[in-house]
């Protein structure tokens, strides 16, 4: 049972690794709208949290089962859990309620072996800790845990908190979907209410990310969401609103594993009493607490570990690479196949198992990076003797994301005398690397001596910036953000300005804002377009003034798409909402009313105030995809 370390709640696809990572919109066009939006885009809902009073004890009866399979043969955990847990909100306001779980008993039965450490550990806990969960607007919106939990006690409470959340559509609706997180990922919730009006029947539609995808390894393209093989439920509210009695039944899976992983889960609450509960002062014990939001991560090490030993399987570094170093050969013998110098590889497998195949060998590989370091030099000798798996072996050191695997890549890069194409491609790698050490941001430094525009190595050094400041650790940020910076006055071919632009939109690097708003009056188009994109990921309040100052005022339609790229990965703001509305109701050129017309309906869902707009534009834009677009989700 030694395994259990790694929580059968988070392994179940509880995977409670963090925050998802959202997609990213698709460029759209006028000329190929994308299909309607679900409904889930469409309605406005409720922003209030029903049914939970101050100064009162809800106590619920609990029954959870877990059974989990990573080889889709075996089982590797089933156990149930059984109790009683007394909720008391805390805070209490329209919109946010605040509620502390604790559970009165708790007895788990484990049904593949005798109850080991771990599960006694979780039983322990859960009988003598609690926790703070909050819902806003009726989802799910936050944990508050006590130090030194285990991850099954976190997941646990985390779980309790996604059962309680009920999302309410205004307007009467009988049947709609809903965004929320449970401790899985971010999914779709399908609501319908049932005859007697009391009872919502309520499944998983899908789910569209997994918590803490963020923080894997690249994928290679690998779809990681969790797949729901089958899911239902019940909510019975109260009179007031509360849930009263959830039933929930889920299986799912996990894809990117050469073992599969299945799991099923179902929990039960069933409200058993209330009763007064007497004055308490919470602030101390909640004082002590570490808040997780509903979309972060409860720890990140343990889920891949989990993953990656799922990944290997019975694979070995040997098997993987004599794998693929065999499916480029066939492709370098066919006749259409052309080895491309930048990437070091021939086109990819064309049929869907092959591609299947590749992606698996590729997480297998990097997981053995991870888990053996020693497979590191074994990886370098073949990429020194030029083998025809060379681009791969590249591409799973750079998302191996340790320092062994990041070192070798920088060893390489550092080697006298090495190919022009070779080095462009190592350069790739270390700019690709999602926690980058100081030695590869030199690395990528010491390209620029002798190539000081190199695109490579700038746009690499830009996305270490924008990491390291996003990771704390602002020294290095600014370091590299000034080197960007002082490169300004040098840039002066056509091609250096943009270059070095799009390196800054990397950064988001708040210091080069004059240099950029200078940029912003240049007659060229795509310096314009190129500046304006570089402000993008910059956290000075005066950022978003100029995009909208632009997305107005500017000549170029070109320039003021540019402007609506920015600001859609941007929080929207009074500022933003005003000049999308005026852009999407009065731009001369319909592919920008088209562009901000999506962007008004992808905040729709937290900016309510956004519908009249679209609603305006269904009926009176004189371009149809236009009117049809906004149409779409009214």
């Amino acid at each position: 049972m030694s395994c259990l370390r790694h929580t059968a709640l988070t392994v179940a696809g509880l995977l409670a690794l963090g925050c998802a990572r959202e997609r990213s919109a698709p460029a759209l066009s006028v000329e190929k709208p994308k299909k309607a939006a679900t409904q889930a885009t469409a309605l406005v809902f409720d922003g209030h949290t029903r049914g939970w009073d101050s100064g009162q004890r809800y106590t619920y009866r609990v029954a959870l089962s877990t059974h989990v399979s990573f080889d889709g043969k075996s089982t590797n955990f089933d156990f149930d859990l059984a109790g009683n847990v007394d909720i008391v909100p805390t805070s209490v306001s329209p919109e946010l309620v605040a509620l502390y779980l604790a559970f009165t008993d708790a007895n788990v039965v484990n049904r593949v072996g005798s109850t080991g450490g771990d599960l006694d550990r979780w039983q322990n806990e859960l009988r003598r800790t609690g926790a703070f969960v909050s819902l806003n607007g009726g989802r799910a919106n936050a944990l508050d845990i006590p130090p030194g939990l285990s991850e099954m006690t976190m997941s646990t409470y985390r779980q309790l908190g996604a059962a309680l959340q009920f999302t309410r559509a205004e307007g009467g609706a009988q049947s709609y979907t809903a965004e929320e997180y449970d401790s899985t990922g971010r999914y779709l919730a399908e609501y319908q209410r049932a005859p007697d009006g009391s009872t919502w029947l309520k499944r998983k539609r899908s789910y569209l990310s997994l918590l803490g995808a963020h923080a894997l390894p690249d994928g290679a393209g690998l779809d990681l969401t969790p797949q729901i093989f089958a899911s239902s439920g019940e909510v019975r509210l109260s009179a007031a609103g509360r849930p009263e009695h959830v039933k929930l039944s889920d299986e799912f899976g996990m894809k990117g594993a050469t073992s599969p992983l299945r799991s099923r889960v179902s929990l039960e609450l069933t409200a058993s009493g209330t009763r007064p509960q007497p004055a308490t002062d919470f602030a101390p014990l909640l004082a002590q607490t570490r808040r997780i939001a509903a979309s972060e991560p409860l720890s990140a090490g343990t889920p891949k570990q989990v993953l990656d030993d799922a990944r290997i399987g019975k694979l070995d570094f040997e098997t993987i690479v004599a794998a693929l170093e065999q499916g480029e050969r066939a492709r370098s013998a066919q006749p259409e196949a052309s080895a491309d110098p930048t990437t070091l590889r021939n086109p990819g497998p064309t049929s869907e198992t092959e591609v299947q195949a590749q992606s698996q060998r590729f997480l297998a590989l990097a997981a053995i990076f991870r888990k053996d370091p020693r497979a590191i030099p074994k990886a370098v000798a073949k990429i020194r003797a030029k083998s025809p798996a060379t681009g791969d072996l590249l591409d799973t050191l750079s998302s191996a994301g340790t320092l062994e695997a990041q070192q070798a890549l920088v060893d390489l890069l550092g080697t006298k005398g090495i190919d022009k194409n070779f080095k462009a491609r190592l350069v790739f790698s270390l700019a690709r690397a999602q926690k980058p050490t100081r030695q590869a941001s030199q690395a990528l430094e010491a390209v620029l001596r002798d190539d000081p525009f190199n695109a490579g190595a700038l746009y690499g050094l830009g996305t270490h910036c924008r990491l390291y400041r996003d990771a704390g650790q602002t020294a290095q940020a600014r370091e590299i953000g000034e080197l960007l910076r002082a490169r300004m006055p040098a840039a002066r071919t056509a091609g250096e300005r943009p270059t070095l632009l799009r390196a800054i939109a990397n950064s988001g690097y708040d210091g080069a804002l004059p240099e950029v708003t200078r940029e912003l009056a240049d007659k060229s188009e795509e310096v314009r377009v190129a500046a304006l994109r570089a402000l993008q990921s910059m956290r000075d309040p005066r950022v978003d003034g100029l995009l909208t100052h632009y997305l107005l005022d500017d000549a170029s339609d070109k320039a003021r798409l540019s402007a609506i790229e920015a600001i859609a990965l941007r929080d929207p703001t009074p500022q933003t909402i005003s000049a999308l509305t005026q852009a999407a109701t009065h731009d001369s050129e319909p592919h920008v009313r088209y562009r901000s017309v999506e962007l008004l309906i992808r905040w729709l869902p937290q900016r309510p105030e956004v519908r009249p707009v679209l609603e305006q534009i269904a009926q009176k834009d004189d371009e149809p995809k236009v009117r049809e677009r906004a149409h779409a989700v009214l």
